[in-house]
């Protein structure tokens, strides 16, 4: 598929002991493509179609933003995520339907955090200097092809690797 990758916005937030989140009331263009989130630090609780995930430090999510994602902080260490909204567009500009965009699974954990914490840094800062830029794009280009690089080195696990890897 030939596409190109709109960033609609990306930041850091720090969430507060009693901040929640229900992605139901965003509004606009935001409620159209995809949220990369990262868990910088701190612990939640984060409710997807596709289960109920504790956060932690290294907890990375692909989410589809038109689905109920419902999150909340814990109150002695909130979450701090960095995420970014984006969407594909082909060549001539239109939207690519989700049923078209291989999203992989939701959630994963980034071992190396302090590399995928710079990616994601790396990324906003991009953004937040230059909403139209191609430097930004890059950055979220690079942090897709590590979350696909470590989905992929869990695919290739074999036997009882595979069963640890998938309980960590």
């Amino acid at each position: 598929m030939n596409s190109r990758i709109l960033i609609r916005t990306a930041h850091r937030t720090f969430c507060g002991a009693g901040w929640h989140w229900d992605s139901r009331l965003q509004s606009g263009d935001v409620r159209l493509g995809y949220n990369l989130w990262y868990v910088v630090r701190g612990r939640g609780l984060l409710r997807t179609p596709g289960g109920s995930f504790e956060l932690n430090r290294g907890d990375c999510f692909l989410l589809r933003s038109w689905e109920e994602h419902l999150g909340t902080a814990d109150k002695e260490d909130p979450v701090v995520v960095s995420w970014c909204c984006y969407d594909y567009y082909d060549t001539r500009g239109r939207r690519i339907p989700p049923g078209e965009v291989r999203i992989p699974q939701r959630h994963r954990f980034l071992p190396e955090t302090a590399f995928f914490e710079s990616l994601m840094d790396r990324l906003i800062g991009s953004f937040q200097e230059d909403p139209g830029g191609g430097r930004a794009v890059q950055w979220l280009q690079s942090a897709l092809d590590e979350v696909d690089s470590q989905d992929k080195h869990i695919r290739t696990l074999q036997g009882i690797d595979l069963g640890h890897a998938e309980k960590i």
